[in-house]
């Protein structure tokens, strides 16, 4: 097995991990006589299907992607059949013909189940603190090391933002891409923060580049969006993003300005997020 597909089976493992754990919590709150939890975690996680739900991307199989509904009427025992089917993907197993969901792709990398507070801007004083959970993000290991070649490690530590208690269940998105915006790598996602120290959301976590310096393309660069849950949309979202380029990846710490989304992939028209001094910062480490 190649490094790459490692890397695959990593991620697919611990994503449908994810998913399983999530569908459990929900049956049980089915079971509990709390159907109005439940309902909304498996929404969640039908959002997350769904916004992955692309030909492109690579983690699981046609057949995975293009099974379809069997009922309009999903019932608790078509839950627990959806959850004996993640434990057969995650053993590498054939999913059954029935499979009673419409899954167009599934390759999320995470799931979020945030903890609503009143306090945020877009929950107009909505308090579904019921729903326990974190998003646990998808942080992968330091890459196996090829002799002379180079891996980027890059510690997230915080990001500086106007009234970022308000945020729910913040995290940072981290991609690869080349001069024409393509992802070249495997986008990963730190675990939620809950801390803030003086104005700013405090990470600390660490991310890997998957594939060495070297075998990237020429005029690459490292996006980081910062995304947050919005209970009105029930949705994450990207509040600002940034970026660094090739050159500027050396042993150092660093603060990247921050810039308005959309996220520009080609960085052709950035603007920024703020006039007052707003940062994300970084701690580079180039492994050898």
């Amino acid at each position: 097995m190649s490094d790459e597909e490692e890397i695959r089976k990593t991620a697919r493992s611990a994503i449908l991990s994810s998913w399983l754990m999530s569908f459990q919590k929900a049956m049980d709150c089915d079971t509990w006589g709390e159907p109005l939890v439940a309902e909304d975690i498996y929404k969640r996680i039908s959002q997350q299907i769904e916004q992955e739900s692309y030909p492109t991307t690579e983690l699981f199989t046609g057949h995975e992607k293009s099974t379809e509904a069997t009922s309009k009427a999903i019932t608790l025992q078509d839950m627990k059949l959806i959850s004996e089917n993640f434990k057969l993907m995650k053993n590498d197993h054939q999913i059954r013909s029935n499979f009673p969901t419409d899954v167009v792709s599934v390759s999320t990398v995470t799931i979020c189940l945030p903890n609503l507070q009143e306090n945020d801007p877009d929950s107009e004083g909505t308090n579904n603190s019921s729903l326990l959970g974190s998003c646990r993000g998808n942080l992968l290991p330091a890459p196996p090391s090829f002799p002379g070649k180079t891996t980027l490690g890059i510690v997230i530590e915080k990001i500086a933002l106007k009234s970022s208690y308000k945020y729910i269940d913040p995290f940072i998105s981290v991609s690869v891409k080349d001069q024409n915006g393509v992802n070249v790598s495997i986008t990963q996602r730190t675990p939620s923060s809950h801390r803030v120290e003086n104005d700013c959301i405090i990470f600390n976590q660490t991310v890997y580049l998957q594939k060495p310096i070297e075998f990237l393309p020429l005029g690459f660069a490292v996006f980081f969006e910062f995304c947050h849950y919005k209970p009105k949309k029930k949705s994450t979202s990207t509040k600002c993003w940034t970026y660094i380029e090739r050159d500027d990846m050396n042993d150092k710490r660093v603060s990247l300005e921050l810039y308005k989304k959309p996220v520009d992939n080609r960085r052709k028209k950035l603007k920024l997020y703020s006039d007052r001094k707003v940062y994300f910062n970084v701690n580079l480490s180039l492994i050898v």
